[in-house]
C-alpha cells in the first residue's frame, strides 16, 4: 500500500509537506541529470549558487544512473544526498513554492526523502508525480495521520 499525490502541493501545502518530510526523514536527495544538459560543465556552473546553499548539509555526491524515482538506460546523473537540517529545510522552502518546482533547468530535480536508507517520498518532477510509501518509515501510522492533517493535500491510497 502506498499513496499517490494527485494534485501538486503548492505554497502552504508544499511548505507543510516539506516540514513534515524534514521531521520524518534523516536524509533527502536531489538530482542533476546530465542528459538534460547541453554542456555539462557550463550547466553545473549555473547550479553552483543553489548547491552552495545546501553544501553544509551535503553527505555525498555520486554519479549514478539510478536513484529513488528513476532508472536511466543511456546516461547518468549527479545524485546529491543531504542530511536533514533546519538550514536545508529553509533552503528547500525558499527556492521553490511547489513540489514539482524542483525541475531542471531551474533547479535540481526528483526530490526524495529517505529514512534509514529507504525512500518514503519520491518524486519525478518531469512526469509530475509523487509517491509516498509510509511503510518505509518506522512510524507509518503516525505519518499517515500527519499527512491527513495537511489541509489541501490531495492523496489517493493505492493497494498493491
Amino acid at each position: 500500500m502506498y499513496y499517490r499525490i494527485i494534485e501538486e502541493p503548492k505554497e502552504d501545502v508544499y511548505r507543510q509537506l516539506i516540514d513534515l518530510a524534514f521531521k520524518v526523514s534523516d536524509r533527502f536527495q536531489l538530482v542533476l541529470r546530465k542528459d538534460m544538459m547541453s554542456n555539462v560543465k557550463r550547466a553545473m556552473k549555473s547550479y553552483e549558487p543553489i548547491l552552495s546553499m545546501l553544501e553544509p548539509s551535503l553527505i555525498e555526491r555520486k554519479e549514478a544512473s539510478e536513484w529513488a524515482s528513476t532508472i536511466l538506460l543511456r546516461s547518468d546523473a549527479f545524485v546529491y544526498e543531504y542530511r536533514i537540517t533546519d538550514e536545508a529545510r529553509e533552503v528547500m522552502e525558499s527556492l521553490s513554492d511547489s513540489l514539482y518546482g524542483w525541475i531542471q533547468p531551474d533547479l535540481p530535480e526528483d526530490l526524495a526523502f529517505l529514512k534509514e536508507g529507504k525512500a518514503w517520498l519520491t518524486t519525478s518532477s518531469h512526469e509530475g508525480w509523487c509517491v509516498i510509501s509510509p511503510e518505509n518509515t518506522r512510524s507509518s501510522k503516525w505519518l499517515v495521520e500527519q499527512l491527513m492533517t495537511i489541509t489541501g493535500l490531495k492523496l489517493e491510497k493505492v493497494e498493491d
